[in-house]
């Protein structure tokens, strides 16, 4: 069973599988939690890429061990986000 918690505009918060104050029985079906999980997917990349970055650094997997194209993916996300990075601050340090 899926219950859903919601703030007091009616919209998603949280999702739980256990029943609790403030909050509703769902389905995955429903369209304000496909929403609701739609909108919560960069920021659960987010934290997957930094667990994977933890990981690699601390020596518990080896990048090289990653399948290729999870290496790539990776690598464009990493270059992406440090180029997104530097153009903010050339665009900061020019006003």
């Amino acid at each position: 069973m899926l219950y859903v918690q919601r703030d007091e505009n009616g919209k998603i918060t949280g999702l739980t599988i256990t029943p609790g104050e403030n909050t509703e029985e769902a389905s995955l079906t429903d369209q304000d939690v496909s929403e609701f999980l739609t909108a919560s997917d960069p920021d659960m990349i987010r934290v997957l890429e930094d667990l994977i970055q933890i990981l690699i650094s601390k020596n518990v997997i080896n990048f090289e061990d990653l399948p290729e194209t999870a290496q790539l993916k990776l690598l464009y996300r990493e270059n992406t986000r440090s180029f997104l990075e530097h153009a903010s601050d050339d665009n900061n340090s020019s006003e």
